[in-house]
């Protein structure tokens, strides 16, 4: 499959495709199908196809699978999801590339 034919099946694919089964179709890992969704790779490569911003989904750091319930923080102890008198920010996973559904 040549990559405007990959590109065009992850772009156009429904939401509910999970990045996965995405991934497994076109030979690519899940958190490259996962990026190239959401235009944090291959942005610059057909850029007329929409890509889809984590935000349009209404993430939060809470719907990651990152997300340590438990101590209310991100498992991986990334700064920026941390604002003043470390405060979580829980609007962070829009931004964030290490975002993974749960």
């Amino acid at each position: 499959m040549d990559r405007e034919a990959v590109l065009r099946l992850i772009l156009e694919a429904p939401m509910s495709v999970s990045h996965r089964t995405l991934g497994d179709q076109v030979g690519l890992s899940e958190s490259t199908a996962r990026r190239i969704r959401y235009g944090l790779a291959w942005a610059d490569f057909m850029p007329e196809l929409p890509r889809h911003r984590i935000a349009d989904r209404m993430a939060s750091c809470r719907s990651c699978r990152l997300f340590d319930d438990k101590s209310f923080r991100c498992s991986l102890r990334l700064p920026e999801a941390f604002g003043v008198d470390d405060e979580p920010r829980l609007s962070t996973a829009q931004d964030c590339n290490c975002y993974f559904e749960r």
